[in-house]
This record gives structure tokens, C-alpha cells and sequence, in this order.
């Protein structure tokens, strides 16, 4: 299950890329960063997956 906590322009300093279940993720300490784009560029939901 992913809970959605904020979204973000970018990406904290030090996220690290990493796949879960075949998604491309960042991951900063215990947050995952899931990249979505749209016209206005990409922007990063802060996600905490179970």
C-alpha cells in the first residue's frame, strides 16, 4: 500500500535512485520519492510504502 504525503519540485540531496515491485523510486531516508510528470515538468510525491 503507498500513502501519499506531499509533492515535490525536487529531490532532497542524497536520494538515492531504487526499484520497488519494477517502479523506479528515489529514496531519502525512510521516503520514497515517486517522479511524475506533467506539462508543467516533473514533480516528486513523497510516498511511505508498506
Amino acid at each position: 500500500m503507498i500513502h501519499t504525503i506531499l509533492a515535490y519540485d525536487s529531490l532532497p540531496q542524497g536520494a538515492e535512485p531504487v526499484s520497488q515491485n519494477g517502479q523506479q523510486y528515489f529514496k531519502y531516508r525512510d521516503i520514497y520519492f515517486l517522479p511524475q510528470s506533467s506539462n508543467a515538468g516533473v514533480h516528486y510525491l513523497a510516498v511511505k510504502l508498506n
